[in-house]
């Protein structure tokens, strides 16, 4: 597919998101929607924009473990904030936090491809945390409303998802043969020879290394449903931890099915109206929760992409000062 008319696909899908996002926001009502918003006040913004700074860092831990690469830890923090904030703060898909991040590992000095190969990997632990973490949001959402209708759509969707992750673990070792060689190939695609030769790219997908990863990230997510439920309380919605659970979780479903649009704008807010309905929360309230979320992120990733910005031109600032010594 050529770059211009793929440009125009992304950039039809994010109008048709924020068109959705827009639709759902007056159909819930403006104006309770802006009250829900006034009731977190600057102050309850400031706290869980602070209350997720250490859940991104913890993130950047759990990357590092899926290949303990020689890149120090704390270059996995920044890179972590890094790859979050494009996703969040700049209208692409998820494929340019993904670059955002690998970036930031280049800039502290790992190589491209090895960056790159640890991103895959942790992207592995994270989706196989995300399953575990669906899986109890749906068991919560059975023993809160035994008769939710959300419950068989999203056991089967769940039951397909883990059959695959199942099948994957059982065939590991033609997967990561196969991945071996689609990387290998790729790489010589893009890269001199001499990088390329005498590597083994399979090396980081090993149980050894997910494992741990994959528990990090477990614990991020449930670390998720402890903010959902201090943002539902501060904008003085009355939600049990049980509740935000189940909201944060299958919220974090919904939005994985919208990875396609970016920021996945209008299927987060769609989620959320659809899972707080069961639990007697209006729309408006819902569609807040959403938004409270994304100003978090953006405030997040605003600042993130600064900290990006410093690092690439303190990089060029040594380079020219090395050119300009030559």
């Amino acid at each position: 597919m050529r770059p211009e008319k793929s440009r125009r696909i992304r950039f039809a899908i994010f109008l048709a998101g924020a068109a959705a996002l827009v639709a759902i926001t007056l159909h819930a009502g403006m104006e309770p929607v802006l009250h829900a918003l006034a009731a977190l006040q600057l102050s309850g913004l400031a706290i869980i924009t602070l209350l997720h700074l250490p859940v991104i860092a913890l993130m950047g831990v759990a990357w590092w473990l899926a290949g303990r690469p020689s890149a120090r830890l704390g270059a996995f923090m920044t890179a972590r904030l890094a790859r979050d904030s494009v996703s969040e703060a700049l209208p692409f898909s998820q494929l340019g936090g993904f670059v955002g991040g690998v970036r930031m590992l280049v800039l502290a000095g790992s190589h491209t491809l090895d960056a790159s190969l640890v991103l895959f990997a942790d992207l592995l632990a994270e989706f196989g945390a995300k399953l575990f973490y669906t899986l109890a949001g749906l068991l919560a959402l059975a023993w809160l409303l035994p008769h939710a209708p959300l419950l068989r759509p999203f056991a089967l969707a769940l039951a397909a998802a883990f059959l695959a992750a199942g099948l994957l673990v059982l065939f590991r070792g033609q997967f990561r043969t196969l991945l071996n060689r689609l990387t290998l190939w790729a790489a010589r695609k893009t890269l001199p020879a001499d990088e390329v030769a005498e590597r083994d790219f399979a090396r980081v997908f090993t149980p050894a290394h997910i494992l741990p990863s994959l528990a990090l990230h477990a614990v991020c997510w449930v670390l998720g449903a402890g903010e959902a439920w201090i943002t539902l309380r501060l904008m003085g919605i009355d939600a049990g931890l049980g509740q935000a659970l189940v909201i944060d979780s299958l919220g974090t479903a919904f939005r994985t099915l919208g990875f396609l649009v970016p920021g996945a704008l209008g299927v987060q807010e769609a989620g959320y109206v659809i899972i707080c309905a069961l639990f007697g929360i209006p729309p408006a309230g819902a569609v807040a929760f959403s938004l409270a979320r994304r100003a978090r992120d953006l405030l997040i990733g605003l600042a993130g992409l600064g900290l990006w910005q410093t690092l690439e031109v303190r990089k060029a600032a040594i380079r020219y000062s090395g050119s300009a010594k030559l």
